[in-house]
């Protein structure tokens, strides 16, 4: 009897023992060394956790929970870290069962311990500043939506693709005044769009190699620059035949091939008070060609640059091929018409004054080119809607907006 109350107690202690150590299971328990460093902002911290980066680590500390990072370890981390805390990943970071999933980053000073990482993306967060100057390696960088005031990147000379648009929520001081991008020579797209002071001259040798321009303009050097590069050349050629103001054209002929390139005088534009109809009817491809322009029957495809003619009231973009439009800034907008493009998700939220908007599907649309869905809640004062032909038509709306309608075709009272 004395062997089995024995063992018996040996037993309950080995069932304490197991016990004592599943509920820290859970939970990675650094070994505190010099090269472990706390990371202050617990959202980074459980975030790069969640990521599984390279060196982090949390501990229970009486009841709270830290993170830290082994310096040495980090160095590993070669791949990409997407901090984005935009509402899809909110969402999946909740479904993870992450306590900051809501939180919005705000300290990022921990990075910097991550030299190796090729792509770094922290979209909607609250970020006011940030060092990247030992992530030498950054090929990729995604800073969308953050309140970063100034941005220096002449250590980052890997860099291919950056992108910042600035926050609707930031101050003037939460926005780049300017920006040197001379060191980062192997730039291949650049998003500066929506800060106060863009766009921001860059050096004219990189300006040429972008495929994606936004907020940026060429500086050759002299102090005067030739304004936003219009990417689509129907585009520019169409505007420049308006005598849009402030549009320009460039023509170079090297070993006998001429090119065109044409600019948009930024703060010309935004003085642009008229109607832009860049239809291409059969009518206005034939006007178009009557007047010799080199364009004529070429749709247009990329409508970059639109954006700076905040103040336009009519646009029109009949029978071409658009496949994505933003038209937020063009706040003033009475009139639109997208008949016959490839649209398939249109935000008119910010496009209060619109009275009239027709957008009927051409008939060549496939998959993401269909418009889903609409939202007009906002856009109380329409007097004529015409979304036919659209597959999912039609599209419910507000029944006061409805109302009002004297045209109402693809939609219907909600």
């Amino acid at each position: 009897m004395k062997r089995i109350f024995t063992c018996c107690l040996l037993l309950m202690a080995l069932i304490s023992f197991l016990i004592s150590s599943c509920s820290t299971n859970d939970v990675s328990m650094p070994e505190l060394t010099d090269n472990n460093v706390e990371i202050k902002d617990q959202a980074l911290g459980e975030y790069l956790l969640y990521l599984k980066a390279a060196g982090v680590s949390m501990a229970d500390e009486e009841g709270v929970k830290k993170y830290y990072v082994d310096t040495e370890v980090a160095l590993k981390q070669t791949a990409a870290l997407n901090l984005s805390k935009s509402s899809n990943n909110i969402s999946k970071l909740e479904e993870a069962g992450l306590e900051t999933a809501a939180i919005k980053i705000k300290d990022v000073d921990e990075l910097q311990f991550f030299a190796n990482v090729t792509e770094l993306t922290l979209t909607s967060n609250e970020i006011e500043s940030i060092d990247l100057s030992n992530l030498t390696k950054l090929e990729s960088l995604t800073l969308n939506n953050n309140l970063i005031g100034s941005l220096d990147l002449s250590k980052n000379t890997e860099l291919k693709t950056l992108t910042y648009t600035a926050s609707s929520k930031a101050t003037a001081d939460q926005k780049l005044k300017t920006i040197d991008l001379s060191h980062n020579t192997k730039l291949t797209s650049v998003d500066l769009s929506k800060h106060r002071d863009e766009p921001f001259p860059i050096p004219l040798e990189i300006f040429n190699q972008l495929t994606t321009a936004k907020g940026v303009k060429a500086d050759d050097g002299s102090g005067e620059t030739e304004g936003y590069k219009i990417a689509d050349e129907a585009f520019g050629e169409y505007l420049l035949f308006l005598n849009v103001a402030g549009v320009t054209e460039k023509i170079e002929n090297t070993s006998g091939t001429t090119t065109y390139s044409y600019y948009i005088d930024t703060e010309e534009a935004k003085a642009y008070t008229g109607v832009l109809n860049l239809s291409k009817s059969s009518g206005s491809i034939t006007t178009l060609t009557n007047a010799g322009v080199r364009t004529a029957s070429s749709k247009i495809k990329n409508v970059d640059g639109l954006q700076y003619f905040i103040n336009a009231t009519g646009l029109t973009l009949t029978s071409n091929e658009v496949e994505s439009i933003d038209l937020t800034a063009l706040t003033q907008l009475e009139t639109l018409n997208l008949n016959n493009n490839f649209i398939g998700s249109l935000d008119l939220t910010k496009n209060t004054e619109l009275t009239t908007l027709s957008y009927t599907a051409s008939s060549k649309v496939t998959g993401s080119q269909i418009l889903q869905s609409i939202d007009l809640s906002k856009n109380t004062k329409l007097k004529s809607v015409d979304l036919s032909k659209h597959a999912n038509a039609p599209f419910p709306i507000p029944a006061a907006i409805f109302n009002n309608l004297t045209t109402a075709k693809g939609v219907v009272s909600q």
